[in-house]
């Protein structure tokens, strides 16, 4: 999701009733338990984050004009795509080592979903986490079913190394088949009024356009999808 639409997003988001109330709970990542603590909801302010998966999540306060909204984004960077979600509720098991979570998703119409989705969150060690992925349309997210993921909570944002690592690539090859795409159909239409038309498979100059270019829109969206996940 764009930053540009997650704005857009959040302005939706300012003319909801949220209609539920949340849990005090909170994590902190340095914390030399296996449990969460009791406090209040700002406090969930670590980033999770799995190289294996290559995804992450995190907790955002956000302020709109009603005052202010708890979020979650999901990075999933091995598709280079952000989701962002609206929890609607978030308690705390008698043992204090889980957090369950009910929430809906923040749609590229800048609509909060009807649909409610669920996570569970256990605490393993002091900054070892797990969850569950689980694929549903096309976003990976944070279920009760699926694959079980453990989770490193860290202060500080894995976006732009995770972006780096995972997501350029992904960009870049869907960039260039794009490209290449639009740049055959227009050299078959050039070849009906002239036979000597340049291939632009083979054509070194515009090759070097090609990769200009890629290279070019790679950097902006890679920006855009660190920009998103960081909000």
């Amino acid at each position: 999701m764009k930053h540009a639409l997650i704005k857009s997003a959040l302005a939706f988001i300012a003319t909801i009733s949220l209609g539920t109330a949340m849990s005090t709970v909170s994590v902190h990542a340095a914390s030399a338990t296996k449990t969460f603590s009791t406090s209040n909801p700002n406090k969930l302010t670590a980033y999770y984050s799995s190289k294996k998966a290559q995804y992450a999540f995190h907790w955002v306060t956000v302020k709109t004009n009603k005052g202010k909204v708890r979020v979650m984004v999901f990075g999933d960077f091995k598709a280079a795509k952000t989701t962002m979600v609206l929890p609607l509720t978030t308690t705390l098991s008698k043992n204090r080592k889980t957090l369950s979570s009910t929430y809906r998703i923040v749609g590229s119409n800048d609509k909060v979903g009807t649909h409610n989705y669920h996570f569970k969150l256990t605490k393993i060690s002091s900054t070892k986490y797990q969850v569950k992925l689980a694929t549903s349309g096309q976003r990976r997210l944070l279920s009760t079913t699926g694959t079980t993921t453990t989770f490193t909570a860290t202060t500080k944002s894995p976006a732009k190394t995770f972006a780096a690592a995972y997501s350029e690539s992904v960009i870049k090859t869907a960039e260039t088949s794009e490209l290449n795409t639009e740049l055959e159909a227009a050299y078959k239409e050039a070849l009906k009024k002239d036979a000597t038309a340049k291939d632009p498979t083979t054509d070194s100059a515009m090759q070097k356009e090609v990769t200009d270019l890629v290279n070019s829109t790679t950097k902006s969206k890679l920006a855009d999808l660190v920009s998103s996940f960081n909000m």
